[in-house]
């Protein structure tokens, strides 16, 4: 079985539970890594770790400019990194990395139950859904009644996937991550996805479990008012990012990459 990892901070004792509970349910041992909380950061530290990562050549129309470093994002990427130095340094070809705010399919345990579905090489197999619409190529697998595709690169604006909640990464990818350069180093999700921001997510091969196998709390619910775990790194969007999202540039942009090809992956219980 593959070894899954649950990434959770000190404070998030109640994520804890929820996923130790989904978790259990399924018959899916993990261990838990302790995340970094970018509230406990100093400032001396914080700035310590901007200096080395500009973010050079960051941000896309949807941003109010280049990216910037947050306390929070920065937690969150130590703590993946922390995840990929398990892996890296693991005797076993493949990790299960899980943040602690996921729903989990019935599917799951099937998916880590070996590994002779998954492709060499520096790899990373999404299980969660793309949120952005991508473009895949061929099946490459079929597995626990799910197909697993390539992720066709793409530089154009959100048309990557996003985020980094539940994923399988090879040790090779680990290994690659952790060698990058410093100044390389981005946001968690853009660092492993967004061709058009990351020298280095060129350099991994990235599949997508289609449907989805794992999804995050804010997007697993309808109604705003249901959800449990809200985001503990994304701000809330400006009027003016709302504005433009709504845009009828925006819309024609999106009816465009559809008709290119370009689809969500949803995700399935």
């Amino acid at each position: 079985m593959i070894k899954s990892y649950l990434i959770n901070m000190q404070r998030s004792g109640d994520r804890l539970q929820a996923m130790s509970a989904r978790l259990d349910a399924l018959g899916l041992p993990f261990e838990r890594i302790a995340a970094v909380d970018g509230a406990t950061l100093t400032d001396e530290q914080i700035a310590e770790f901007v200096r080395e990562r500009p973010l050079e050549g960051s941000g896309d129309a949807f941003s109010t400019g280049p990216r910037k470093w947050t306390a929070s994002n920065i937690g969150c990427f130590l703590s993946h990194q922390a995840a990929w130095r398990i892996a890296a340094d693991s005797d076993d070809a493949y990790t299960a990395i899980f943040e602690d705010d996921m729903h989990l399919s019935d599917a799951l345990p099937a998916l880590l139950a070996s590994t002779h579905w998954l492709p060499g090489g520096p790899s990373i197999v999404r299980l969660e859904p793309s949120y952005n619409r991508i473009k895949l190529d061929a099946k490459v697998a079929d597995i626990a009644g799910r197909q697993l595709r390539l992720v066709r690169p793409s530089t154009y604006q959100h048309c990557w996937p996003v985020c980094a909640g539940a994923l399988i990464i090879s040790r090779d990818a680990a290994r690659l991550l952790l060698a990058a350069q410093a100044r390389w180093h981005t946001m968690a999700d853009i660092f492993l996805f967004g061709w058009n921001e990351s020298p280095v997510a060129h350099q991994l091969s990235t599949y997508q479990l289609s449907p989805a196998a794992c999804i995050q709390d804010k997007f697993f619910h309808a109604a705003a008012e249901n959800i449990v775990f809200t985001s503990t790194i994304d701000a809330p969007l400006t009027h003016a990012q709302k504005r433009r999202s709504t845009h009828w540039k925006a819309k024609a942009i999106a009816l465009l990459r559809v008709a290119q090809g370009y689809r969500k992956v949803v995700f399935a219980p």
